[in-house]
């Protein structure tokens, strides 16, 4: 009778522990994706906010970068001096925010792998702003050298939205995918600053030229039929607006009118007033979505916490 006994109790207390093992996990599961979505007010403060005005910086570097290199003078070279300046101190601030403890706790090890890489990069246009100081490169490759940076930019972007509730991190990835539709146009402000500054448009910078202006309408057309209301609201209220009109019909009077090695149909007054608008209208486009993104993914993380002590 004991032998039975004790056998049942065996079998009581291995079902006990099986059970026990399975809510640990799911607990921790659980715990893990509100975490996960609880971290995302530590990325936005510590990661993005630091970020955005980097972006805008280095955007504005590369445009004076190839201005510079185009019709070099003390005046362009002092402002980009100005810039420079501003783009290393926004580096030295991100670069304290994303390796804080906080933000290394909320980092997983991609995220983190992507933030130094970003932070190597920024270091490295140190040699590219001497060879433009000194005119040993040409404004294909400054431009080159610029994007590959930015282009690591948005890889942490991409790691910062890889969250566990499936309609926060679409929303996200959506809007990352806008910003780089904002960075294509942001390429091709430099471009075309460079070829105004110049005097004239090479076979390469055309077909380059071309290839951006397709590239960009073609990612903002597929990706905002995929942002929610709200933010497809706001692209469509932009889209429709005079200054996005604008710079489409000076594309297309670009496109249509310039030929390799001749001179342009537009100056720089023209072009940077079609193109200012758009980009700052893009950014506020994002930074809204952004901003509802954070709002909603707190209280959804603190549900999902909630349920799990009510479930133990």
């Amino acid at each position: 009778m004991g032998s039975r006994s004790s056998h049942l109790r065996a079998k009581v207390v291995a079902l006990l522990v099986s059970l026990a093992a399975l809510w640990v996990f799911a607990a921790w599961v659980t715990l893990r994706d509100g975490l996960n979505l609880l971290w995302v007010q530590t990325y936005n403060t510590h990661i993005a906010q630091p970020m955005d005005p980097l972006l805008l910086e280095l955007q504005r570097e590369r445009q004076q970068s190839v201005v510079y290199l185009a019709n070099r003078n003390s005046q362009r070279h002092q402002e980009l001096e100005s810039t420079r300046d501003r783009v290393r101190t926004l580096a030295k601030e991100f670069s304290d925010k994303a390796t804080s403890l906080r933000a290394r706790m909320a980092s997983g090890s991609e995220l983190e792998q992507r933030i130094d890489e970003l932070i190597g990069g920024l270091d490295e246009l140190a040699r590219t702003r001497q060879a433009v100081d000194d005119g040993d490169i040409d404004r294909a490759s400054t431009v080159q050298a610029y994007s590959t940076v930015l282009d690591t930019l948005f890889l942490v972007y991409d790691s910062l939205g890889q969250l566990d509730q499936p309609e926060i991190a679409k929303d996200t990835a959506n809007l990352i995918e806008l910003n780089r539709g904002r960075e294509l146009l942001a390429q091709e402000n430099a471009l075309i600053s460079g070829v105004i500054a110049a005097g004239r448009m090479s076979p390469e910078e055309y077909t380059r030229f071309v290839h951006l202006v397709g590239a960009r309408r073609h990612t903002l057309e597929t990706t905002v039929v995929r942002l929610p209301d709200a933010d497809r609201a706001r692209y469509q209220q932009m889209a429709s607006g005079a200054a996005f009109k604008q710079l489409l019909a000076v594309e297309d009077a670009l496109l249509q009118n310039s030929r390799p090695g001749g001179n342009l149909l537009v100056d720089a007054a023209t072009w940077q007033s079609s193109v200012d608008p758009v980009l700052a209208d893009l950014r506020e486009v994002v930074i809204a979505g952004g901003d509802d993104v954070v709002d909603r993914a707190a209280p959804f993380a603190a549900g999902v916490i909630i349920r799990m002590v009510l479930a133990a």
